[in-house]
């Protein structure tokens, strides 16, 4: 058994009326068309979501202001469907986040109109018969347990403070803000199961006091830790009768790990048993509402919004929330616009919007809403109004999400400089890794074309893995490759990472397309930067020339450039040997394979032989690799392999690996091209067999009437007794 309390635990979402205000027309309430307040400059009309525990609890609604509604004190009257007043307080105004009330119980719905007084008017006492619990207010800054106190002396609490319902006491953290230098203060009903001496106690980091009933029960004032709380020193004995009792909890925190906690430990429990966590049920619950619409005076629309952190990534030391900014019931007001503007300069349309924010960034958002009839604006903060879950890159719905949340803020950069020139760190950390497996398109497509310059904070892996993922999608669509290759190619202010996409237009051109003349023109244009460029440019240059002339059918020619490059990724590694054979005690020894060059004199067959072992584990590994499905570290080997050893390209178990990785992706005409080239140049081979079969299927996938024909001619000229040869003779047939 454990030694300590109970532990702190992980809530859900609650304050149920934040994460459901909406939206909608005027004239479209339903009910009570003649205002039951003709004062009044609003109307909400809101439906019972969660019954309350008792109705002494009564419902508590809760409605974002930030300007939405009338000031400088927003004034609530609530009456029933009939027209009849209901009961109700006022618990929390805060005029730039929101005010919530409380209200007497009933079926609803409700009609809530709003009013601007000159000063707080109607505000909860402990006098009054509703009993809103569980409640949390918390505010940052000025940490101190006289500040904590303050909270509850206000008329209503809320100048600067955030609010909200909460299951329980025991956080770890701030849940409305920043979690250094903040108070808390925790208001409701705690149930004492039974009649007789209780003892109530803290566990805080920093300062706590409790109140049962207005009487102080704990007191652990200063700056501490929460070692003498954790075994249940501080606190102290009540007599409580059995039932609901009001409790109050002061906490705050300075800096470090805050820690708001109160334990327990009733009569039947035993005067030595270690006090326990009061949880959810040992507090009364007050029911909630949500707000089905909303109108304003002569059909005015009102700007109430709901902000909402969904979940949050870590990176680079960094949490990103990411934000949804969202007016739900927005359809039920067609025509209208929906403006955000954010306090940083950017800006999105539209009623539902995704925003990755880190944690902390200070930030504000403004909604306009702009109808028929006029417009009306909001501001609120932005920070999570719960705790948020956190999510992992593995997860392809968060994928997607925060893909679409990074091309929003793309979309919406202030005007003038490029639009990724503020991102913090933590967005280039979380590129890579949320754009793999598809849907990124957009994204890269705009990152490529209008912030190459900016993309150069990712290193270089990281921007050729990028162009990778992208290069895959802009590829599928041959009415637009090509001018979007040209674009991001004309784009690139780096000239490694013009080569590169230089190579990818290449690619394009002799693999998708089709174009010889096309690819050669692009092979002949490209250019090796000896000072700024990639360190194997030149054998890249040399080997996509090969590559040219391999697929044009010009053996001799691939031949000659294959070797050249061949050698001269043979000089760079000896080069760098050279180079750092001063570190070592004794060189460094020469791998197994260097040194092997297509050349003629005595060690030409016992260097053919090595050759083709060494070729022979990098196909079985990459066969392997694409077995598993895992088509990254596949295509990672094809481009060791194809650097290593360039003339592979011309043998069959390169051409076997390179179709076999376009297949897995469903390119089935590069991999037929890249077939048909080895097939129509080459005599017999050990792999001539396989190299027909696969291009067979590759047909078969293709439709192509023409090359299936020519190919099954072929099949039963060299092979008349393989088994495809009978499927050859039924297409000649």
């Amino acid at each position: 058994m454990s030694r300590f309390p109970s532990p702190i635990v992980a809530f859900p979402p609650l304050c149920a009326g934040l994460f459901c205000i909406f939206l909608a027309l005027a004239g479209r309430a339903g009910a009570q068309e003649t205002w039951s307040d003709p004062g009044a400059q609003i109307r909400l009309k809101v439906e019972v979501m969660n019954p309350p525990d008792s109705p002494d609890a009564g419902l508590i609604a809760t409605i974002p202001n930030g300007g939405a509604l009338p000031g400088p004190y927003p004034e609530a009257t609530v009456f029933d469907a009939a027209g009849k007043a209901v009961q109700s307080a006022c618990l929390w105004n805060n005029p730039q986040e929101g005010m919530a009330i409380a209200i007497a119980s009933g079926p609803g719905p409700f009609w809530v109109y709003i009013s601007g007084g000159a000063t707080p008017a109607n505000a909860w006492s402990p006098d009054s018969p509703l009993r809103p619990s569980l409640l949390l207010y918390t505010r940052t800054g000025h940490a101190t347990l006289p500040d904590a106190r303050n909270l509850a002396a206000e008329d209503p609490p809320g100048a600067g403070s955030r609010m909200g319902q909460v299951p329980m006491i025991a956080d770890a953290q701030n849940r409305f803000g920043e979690s250094d230098d903040f108070v808390s203060y925790y208001t409701g009903w705690i149930i004492a199961p039974e009649a007789g001496e209780y003892f109530i106690g803290t566990i805080s980091q920093d300062g706590s006091t409790v109140l049962i009933d207005g009487r102080t029960v704990a007191d652990w004032p200063g700056m501490h830790s929460v070692q003498d709380g954790l075994s249940g020193k501080k606190g102290g004995k009540v007599t409580l009768t059995k039932g609901p009792h009001r409790i109050q909890y002061f906490q705050f925190t300075s800096e470090g790990s805050p820690r708001a906690q109160l334990i327990w430990r009733t009569p039947s429990m035993g005067a030595n048993a270690l006090p326990a966590t009061p949880g959810d049920s040992d507090f009364l619950r007050s029911g909630s509402v949500h707000i089905t619409s909303a109108e304003g005076r002569a059909g005015l629309p009102v700007a109430l919004f709901e902000r909402q952190a969904t979940s949050y990534m870590d990176f680079a030391d960094q949490f990103v929330d990411l934000f949804e900014f969202y007016v739900p019931l927005a359809g039920s007001e067609p025509g209208a616009r929906f403006d955000w503007k954010f306090s940083d300069g950017s800006h999105a349309q539209g009623s539902d919007v995704l925003w990755p924010v880190v944690r902390g960034t200070p930030l504000t958002v403004t909604l306009t809403v702009t109808n028929s009839k006029g417009s009306a604006t909001s501001t609120r903060s932005v920070y999570p109004d719960t705790l948020p879950r956190g999510e992992r890159v593995d997860n392809p719905d968060a994928r997607r999400e925060y893909t679409q949340g990074l091309l929003n803020r793309l979309l919406g950069a202030p005007p003038g400089g490029s639009p990724a020139a503020s991102w913090p760190p933590a967005f280039w950390q979380m590129l890579p890794q949320i754009v793999r497996g598809g849907g990124a398109r957009d994204l890269l497509a705009f990152l490529f074309q209008h912030c190459a310059a900016d993309m150069a904070q990712l290193s270089d892996a990281d921007r050729k893995y990028l162009g990778d993922i992208y290069y895959d999608e802009v590829k599928e669509n041959a009415a637009t490759a090509p001018a979007i290759l040209r674009a991001i190619v004309a784009a690139q202010t780096d000239p490694a990472m013009q080569f590169h996409w230089q190579l990818k237009s290449l690619d394009y051109a002799l693999y998708e397309a089709g174009d010889i003349a096309a690819a050669r023109q692009i092979a002949n244009g490209l250019r090796v930067d000896p000072f700024h460029g990639g360190k194997n440019d030149a054998e890249l240059k040399l080997i996509a020339m090969g590559d040219v002339e391999r697929m044009a059918g010009n053996l001799g020619a691939a031949t000659k450039d294959y070797t050249a490059a061949q050698a001269l990724n043979r000089q760079s590694l000896r080069g760098m040997q050279k180079a750092f054979a001063g570190f070592f005690t004794t060189a460094p020894t020469p791998p197994p394979h260097d040194g092997i060059v297509i050349t003629t004199g005595t060690s030409q067959n016992t260097d053919w032989r090595r050759r083709a072992v060494l070729e022979n584990t990098y196909y079985t590994e990459v066969k392997n690799l694409l077995d598993q499905n895992d088509l990254s570290d596949a295509s990672d080997k094809l481009d060791a392999w194809e650097l290593e050893f360039p003339l592979a390209k011309l043998g069959g178990d390169y051409t076997l690996a390179e179709a076999e990785y376009a297949v897995k992706f469903h390119d089935y005409a590069r991999a037929q091209r890249i077939l048909k080239a080895y097939r129509i140049r080459t005599d017999l081979s050990a792999q001539l067999g396989e190299v027909m079969q696969l291009e067979w299927n590759c047909d078969m996938q293709l439709h192509q009437a023409a090359e299936t024909k020519a190919l099954a001619a072929d099949i039963q000229k060299r092979f008349p007794d393989l088994p495809l040869a009978r499927e050859a003779g039924k297409v000649l047939q």
